[in-house]
């Protein structure tokens, strides 16, 4: 039997191209379920809805972006090896893997290390407006103090709070 998946099974990457720590929604040898209503299936990148398994698995950015391939999963629940999906992407503003369900994994361990960074994450970005006032009213008392260039830092966190 031929094994083309990219990675072993239960790979999971992690963002920032691999040297990252939140690892990917999906890992190498994950089975989905994919409906045929599905953005990826519209789009042509899937051939059918259906089981699929995931064969690829890559970072493609800093953040929480994704790329993947599957391979349709056939009745006897073998991979169809000849037949692999376009590029599915997961992005912000083009996810083709937003609707379907996760059937099983091979790395349970990454997943809900995932889920932890992610409520971290979700966790910050609430937070940053206020932070963000805060570095501002710092870096005010600071320069009416008299300490201006200790004022610049604190502003450059306040902006790049503003950001998240």
């Amino acid at each position: 039997m031929s094994n083309h998946y990219q990675g072993p099974k239960g790979w999971r990457p992690t963002n920032s191209w691999g040297d990252g720590n939140l690892p990917a929604p999906f890992a190498v040898g994950d089975v989905i379920d994919v409906p045929d209503d599905n953005p990826g299936v519209l789009a042509g990148r899937f051939y059918h809805g259906g089981r699929w398994r995931i064969t690829a698995a890559f970072s493609i950015s800093e953040g929480d972006d994704w790329y993947f391939r599957a391979s349709p999963m056939r009745e006897n629940k073998t991979t169809d090896w000849a037949t692999i999906s376009d590029r599915l992407h997961v992005l912000p503003d083009q996810n083709y893997l937003s609707d379907v369900t996760l059937v099983s994994t091979y790395d349970e361990e990454g997943l809900k290390l995932r889920e932890e960074i992610l409520k971290e994450w979700s966790l910050s970005k609430q937070q940053a407006p206020y932070l963000a006032k805060q570095a501002e009213s710092l870096a005010k008392e600071l320069t009416l103090s008299g300490f201006a260039d200790e004022a610049t830092p604190v502003l450059a966190l306040a902006d790049r709070l503003k950001s998240i």
